[in-house]
């Protein structure tokens, strides 16, 4: 028996990357007795998902598409936003979505896991920036701590642009990746520029001056992610899978999240139809080596090579570790800091019958500057007194903050001593 997981897309972000990596991951039912076919799916077919927004356009262009793969009772649509405001977001939601959300929302989740053979947890896809993948995404992050205390939350954010999409951005990322921090067992974190960079780095000479579209951001990050946490084996596969099925985001944040005070991570893949080694090391050059020059130490990671039809990656290892290893600069403390995971087939349907992919999720120091940016932006503003009525307009105080602030400075100190063990 499969374990099952749990879909929770909030916002606009959350709701359109949703979709990507359900189209990613969402099988043809064909062996509809096998319960591998029903990790994210119910045996009705319908989508083990809830969906949140605040406006309506999003959720009604997604049920006009794929109105049969949803439950109407799963979705919660407010119709004024939560104009790009964390406070408004988090204090404010009764007077967007309802006075009732999170008890409706709860009772929804409630009865999705009663669905559930084996309910393990809730993977929560959501931006940092705006006021509703921010802020109401930290109260359902919160409301499902409460309510499922010892069962997984895995967060998948997307934060934005430094060069600014909103004069918020700073507020709402810093108090939502402090809740984050708080409530949840790990966080993939995606960076808007970072993702960029990586589609450019993947397309071909003739491509590379095609601006990158939201589409193909969204699609980027969907397919990583599946890469990741889908399952490893089909319904109709005869090799044993190394992770029991539907445990892979759950297994995923064991290796790569080994304490709770270190728990960011990111993740990459490259995809051609060449050899084990030469993927790897193609992977190492596009994908580790920073424009800056600089090369980022990580803690843990976990490499999924998909498309392994004949099994010959781990004739690579004992090679294709040290090349890792070494690209990554794994600390010294950790004795077995990357893990393997394989699978025959990739999980992109546009992946080539002979092509390989390698997906690997990092815990690295990278999330340090990123933490020292938006300290460093926010006590600028924040000393300014930048916006700030906007919070208080809508119940934030003082120490909402203060106390995400220390948060993330405790975070960006506690990388910064374990790199230096």
């Amino acid at each position: 028996m499969a374990a099952n997981n749990i879909l929770i897309q909030v916002g606009q972000c959350g709701n359109q990357i949703g979709r990507d990596f359900c189209n990613f991951i969402e099988n043809d039912n064909d062996d509809s007795t096998s319960s591998m076919s029903h990790i994210y799916q119910h045996y009705d077919k319908k989508l083990r998902c809830l969906c949140v927004d605040s406006e309506p356009k999003v959720i009604s262009n997604l049920l006009n598409k794929y109105e049969k793969s949803y439950r109407k009772k799963n979705i919660f649509s407010g119709r004024s936003g939560c104009g790009a405001n964390w406070a408004l977001g988090y204090h404010g939601f009764q007077n967007v979505i309802g006075p009732s959300f999170i008890d409706d929302f709860l009772n929804a989740l409630r009865k999705e896991v009663e669905r559930c053979d084996s309910y393990m947890g809730c993977i929560m896809l959501h931006s940092t920036c705006g006021g509703t993948g921010s802020g109401l995404g930290s109260r359902i992050c919160e409301a499902i701590r409460e309510e499922y205390p010892i069962n997984y939350i895995l967060s998948v954010g997307v934060s934005p642009h430094r060069s600014g999409e909103s004069p918020l951005q700073c507020y709402n990322s810093m108090l939502s990746l402090s809740y984050l921090q708080n409530y949840s067992d790990g966080i993939i974190l995606y960076e808007n520029d970072d993702v960029i960079n990586r589609i450019m780095s993947l397309r071909s000479k003739s491509e590379s001056s095609k601006a990158v579209s939201l589409e193909a951001m969204n699609s980027y990050i969907a397919r990583s992610l599946a890469g990741i946490i889908s399952p490893l084996s089909s319904p109709k596969s005869n090799v044993a899978s190394c992770v029991f099925p539907g445990r892979e985001p759950w297994e995923m944040l064991q290796t790569t999240c080994p304490m709770p005070i270190l728990k960011f991570t990111g993740i990459k893949y490259l995809s051609k139809g060449v050899a084990w080694d030469s993927l790897v090391r193609n992977y190492v050059q596009t994908n580790c080596r920073p424009k800056s020059g600089t090369v980022l130490d990580s803690i843990s990671c976990l490499a999924v090579a998909r498309g392994d039809r004949d099994h010959s990656f781990f004739n690579f290892m004992p090679r294709l570790n040290e090349n890792l290893k070494a690209a990554y600069r794994c600390v010294n403390w950790n004795p077995f800091p990357i893990d393997y995971w394989t699978a025959e087939k990739d999980c992109s349907r546009s992946a080539s019958s002979g092509s390989r992919t390698l997906y690997v999720c990092s815990n690295s120091c990278g999330v340090i500057d990123y933490f020292d940016h938006i300290l460093s932006k926010t006590s600028t503003m924040y000393e300014a007194k930048a916006f700030l009525h906007w919070y208080w307009k809508y119940g934030c105080c003082e120490d909402d903050f203060s106390e995400a602030r220390e948060t993330l400075q405790s975070v960006a100190l506690n990388y910064r001593d374990a790199l230096k063990q």
